[in-house]
């Protein structure tokens, strides 16, 4: 019961401060320049300041080889999306209106390529960083670690709009979770899970014409949602399709199966 209520009080505190940071730089900064500013790192990094001066925690940050782990979990991303989407069309949930590529979407794609990989960075930061390393430490099973920080995951994306339209949009983001904690447990860092994480973003959001968590951006591909927003994601974007759904757990169990022949 006391490991519950540690974890719960740093995960309160972690999520507090980040608050308080966005808050800060609402009145601090511009509008245009508030998405990039790491609010969630900086209060990471203050929770490891007041509550690890022994370092124990281990955040899976400085690992051997970590730009090709980085390069693997971006390649692992770029293929999954492309199968939702392939399969969300093939489906017919969605139809494609146009194709562009201008000067003016090259360089929307570029500015969302820096927000996506600080977005990615942060939350596999603070996730499967920060508050896997403490479940980790606290609990001493992994599944109950895989469990609790997948939750929370979800839970966190529950304010973004059209997260609660159906019971799919947080569904999918906890299997999410689950695969990006799969991910952790198998490589033994977080670089991985950035990866997947940039590159499921920016190429559902910035490519194929998808919201992004329920928020909007240009992209390349312009797509129409039909009326069904179980099979298209309606809103919220892929990550509320249940299609979605059977991709993330075909997932799971391909990388489980590894994570237990490489033991």
């Amino acid at each position: 019961m006391k490991q519950i209520f540690i974890f719960g009080g740093r995960f309160i505190s972690v999520f507090a401060l980040t608050i308080l940071f966005q808050q800060i730089t609402a009145y601090a900064l511009p509008s245009d320049v508030q998405l990039f500013f790491p609010s969630i790192a900086l209060a990471t990094f203050l929770m490891l300041l007041l509550f690890d001066r022994k370092k124990e925690l281990d955040l899976g940050i400085s690992q051997p080889n970590s730009f090709y782990l980085h390069g693997k979990g971006f390649f692992f991303g770029i293929v999954l999306i492309s199968l939702v989407f392939f399969i969300i069309w093939i489906f017919g949930a969605i139809q494609i209106r146009d194709i562009q590529l201008s000067s003016k979407h090259v360089s929307h794609l570029i500015s969302l390529t820096i927000l996506f990989f600080i977005v990615s960075f942060q939350e596999e930061l603070l996730f499967r960083g920060y508050l896997y390393a403490l479940a980790e430490k606290l609990f001493h099973r992994t599944g109950t670690t895989l469990l609790t920080t997948s939750f929370l995951f979800s839970i966190a994306h529950a304010f973004n709009p059209n997260a609660l339209s159906n019971p799919i949009p947080l569904f999918n983001i906890f299997l999410a979770g689950i695969v990006l904690g799969l991910f952790r447990q198998h490589s033994k860092g977080i670089w991985i899970p950035i990866g997947f994480h940039w590159s499921w973003n920016l190429f559902q959001g910035g490519i194929y014409g998808f919201h992004v968590s329920g928020l909007s951006s240009h992209s390349i591909i312009q797509i129409e949602p039909n009326n069904n927003p179980w099979l298209s994601g309606g809103e919220f974007g892929a990550e509320g399709s249940i299609l979605t759904t059977l991709l993330f757990l075909i997932s799971i169990w391909i990388i489980n199966r590894k994570r237990i022949r490489t033991k």
